[in-house]
């Protein structure tokens, strides 16, 4: 019956379009009116109107300015064209959506990309029973895994400075923690819209394990510098200064950043931004 369905009802030339009706998801060309699942690019077109779940909808107008939108709640549905659509939480990202269409006694579920773990910032993945299943992933394969999140988290601090210890760059590294910053900030900036989310256990947990790691990376950026300092200075002073030219070993930079990249981020600026 999957077969048969997928063959008369549903188009895949351009994300997923059930004949018949304008119901158009995922579609990458612009659309009257299209469902865009999340907020990653590969999923979204430029719709005149844009039919997203709340989170997905704030992130569509961040983005990429959109303006007509049509917001849905998860668990809420709405008819059109002979059919009743859902959007149920799929776990990927913040926001993302699946979509439940009911039309001539069957159930159709479209996924994108989803997540059945549990994941720090998105709303838990929800399938349900369905007559016919649409998957479009990137990473579905199941030769694809992936590491814990939080055994990652865990590696960056050594892996930033191990790569820093073999570039021997300090200006780059200064950069890229204050990319990482910025990042964070944006992340906590969305978390200032949402409540529920704020309140989430995942997104409490993570919030805390990002504190930790930005004071672990203080303190080593505070070891290093001082380190600098202390090699600075000795390789100016008699006798080390004769070893230091013998052996030619140079002055090192500090880790530096500007006024500006050490003042505390203005969450609500950065979110209307």
């Amino acid at each position: 019956m999957a077969l048969r369905y997928a063959a008369d009802m549903l188009d895949f030339e351009d994300g997923v379009h059930w004949i018949g009706t304008d119901i158009f998801v995922d579609s990458r060309r612009s659309r009257d009116r299209g469902i865009v699942t999340h907020a990653h690019s590969d999923h979204v077109g430029r719709h005149k109107r844009w039919v997203a779940s709340p989170a997905t909808a704030a992130l569509c107008a961040r983005r990429w300015g959109a303006v007509d939108l049509e917001v849905h709640d998860f668990h809420a549905p709405w008819d059109e064209d002979g059919a009743r659509v859902t959007l149920l939480p799929a776990g990927h990202i913040l926001g993302s959506a699946m979509v439940l269409v009911e039309r001539a006694g069957t159930r159709a579920l479209y996924t994108g990309d989803f997540r059945l773990e549990p994941s720090a910032t998105a709303e838990p993945c929800e399938p349900v029973a369905a007559d016919v299943l649409i998957m479009e992933c990137t990473f579905g394969d199941p030769r694809y895994r992936f590491p814990d999140r939080i055994e990652v988290m865990d590696q960056l601090q050594p892996f930033s400075i191990r790569t820093a210890s073999q570039q021997q760059n300090m200006p780059a590294l200064g950069q890229a923690e204050t990319q990482l910053r910025l990042g964070l900030a944006n992340l906590f900036a969305v978390a200032e819209a949402y409540p529920d989310l704020k309140t989430n256990e995942q997104f409490l947990n993570l919030e805390a394990r990002i504190s930790a790691l930005e004071n672990a990376i203080a303190d080593r950026r505070e070891f290093y510098n001082e380190s600098v300092n202390i090699n600075n200075v000795r390789i100016e002073q008699f006798p080390d200064g004769m070893v230091a030219r013998m052996f030619d070993f140079p002055p090192r930079h500090l880790l530096q950043f500007q006024a500006a990249e050490k003042a505390d981020v203005d969450v609500k600026q950065l979110f209307a931004a």
